[in-house]
């Protein structure tokens, strides 16, 4: 029998971890929570860890495949052409 899990978080990296936030609250209908020195996202059960990037703040081109790392994670949405002309909005 499998292990039942559930999601506890991501964790994100961003050059305007606020923005990020504030997009996904405002996109995605998440809950911002803050901290000493982070911000998080309440988001489907879930929490959104988001960090400011470290050293330069370049973002680095991805990795030749194959590689080891996050590729993606699915949101499920009820009306995906409703949500596609919300984010355009």
């Amino acid at each position: 029998m499998p292990i039942a899990v559930t999601w506890d978080h991501v964790h994100l990296r961003s050059p305007d971890p606020e923005a990020t936030a504030t997009w996904l609250r405002d996109i995605l209908g998440g809950e911002i929570v803050r901290a000493p020195g982070r911000i998080d996202v309440n988001l489907g059960g879930a929490r959104i860890f988001i960090a400011p990037l470290e050293g330069d703040n370049a973002v680095s081109p991805p990795p030749p495949h194959p590689h080891q790392g996050l590729d993606h994670f699915r949101l499920t949405v009820k009306d995906i052409d409703a949500v596609a002309a919300e984010i355009k909005a």
